[in-house]
């Protein structure tokens, strides 16, 4: 049954572990989106599977409908949201405004998976979707490398490992995993927060020597911080510098993160309602004066029509009818 099910459509993204399709649900008649993985990745699709278990259709993360086997592949079936975060960052604008909006919604949603005692460990820009129909809501996805952050048997924190191998993105991971320190919850708030500094400075200082970690590694270091902070609101850059202060173990203050960056947005939005209001404000001068010179207009018509001959009679009465006439015909002309 389950392999006449889905009917895949086209391709929405391609990952290290598996391809993702829009594809027809016929039982439910509804578009979804297939992920399908190769056999040889069955931890990457088990760990995707147990996450998802347990955010599946929480906010911020998309619902599971269905898992299992198609035509030979590892298979999941999830709610079909919309854009990456990349492709809307090369279509269109996205203000500081917007960027906190990101911000907001994804560190709660951050602090959902965290809650669920799992990391994500691998976000970046492509793995935050929007809603449907160009909803303002963002969702994370591809749970492929997530692992557990709490030890099942003792309830404990997982202990501090170096040296361990390096899993997730080199752009936007934090220089503790690329130093080789074992991820934590705040090597994700750190990622969340480097991808807002990407959006709102149209890149990263080191983004292009994504070559090796060494070469990754060495341009870290070379950035200042009064590089990296270059216009980035001081709200986002005092997150950053926070979180880089976490120790390993330290729960993130994810309230804090959400009211710094609603505080950098409501200054934002002010400042965008000024700037609409001074914008209002000339508009309104320019139409005043686009006013009084019709007033004016009006009035030099209405001064030439009362300039006739019989006026011209009265000013001058020894001027013939042919020279008043006249006068009036230049005086138009000149006006």
């Amino acid at each position: 049954m389950n392999g006449n099910r889905f009917i895949p459509d086209k391709e929405l993204g391609k990952g290290s572990f598996g391809v993702v399709y829009k594809a027809w649900d016929s039982l439910k008649s509804q578009d979804v989106a297939l992920k399908l993985s190769d056999k040889s990745h069955k931890n990457s699709f088990l760990s995707e599977i147990q996450v998802l278990s347990c955010v599946s259709g929480k906010k911020g993360f998309p619902k599971m409908i269905w898992k299992g086997e198609f035509q030979g592949q590892l298979a999941i079936a999830m709610e079909l949201l919309g854009s990456s975060l990349t492709a809307k960052f090369k279509k269109d604008i996205i203000s500081i405004g917007e960027a906190c909006e990101i911000g907001i919604q994804t560190v709660k949603a951050i602090e959902t998976l965290h809650k669920e005692s799992f990391l994500h460990q691998d976000l970046k820009p492509c793995n935050i979707l929007m809603g449907q129909k160009g909803e303002k809501t963002y969702h994370l996805i591809d749970f492929g490398i997530s692992r557990g952050f709490i030890d099942r048997q003792t309830r404990h924190h997982i202990p501090l490992r170096t040296e361990t191998t390096f899993k997730g993105n080199l752009v936007f991971c934090s220089s503790n995993l690329l130093n080789g320190i074992q991820a934590s919850r705040r090597d994700d708030i750190i990622s969340l927060l480097l991808i807002l500094f990407f959006v709102i400075k149209k890149g990263l200082p080191w983004i292009k020597n994504t070559k090796s970690i060494h070469d990754m590694l060495s341009s870290r270091i070379s950035v200042s911080i009064f590089e990296l902070n270059k216009g980035v609101p001081c709200e986002i850059a005092e997150c950053l510098s926070y979180a880089q202060g976490l120790s390993f173990y330290q729960k993130p203050d994810y309230k804090w993160i959400v009211n710094m960056l609603k505080r950098c947005k409501s200054a934002f939005d002010l400042e965008k309602t000024e700037i609409l209001q001074i914008k209002s404000l000339k508009d309104k001068n320019s139409l005043k004066k686009n006013e009084d010179h019709r007033a004016k207009s009006e009035c030099r018509s209405r001064n030439l029509l009362d300039f006739n001959s019989s006026t011209i009679k009265v000013l001058a009465p020894d001027f013939s009818e042919e020279m008043r006439q006249k006068i009036v015909v230049s005086r138009r002309s000149n006006n």
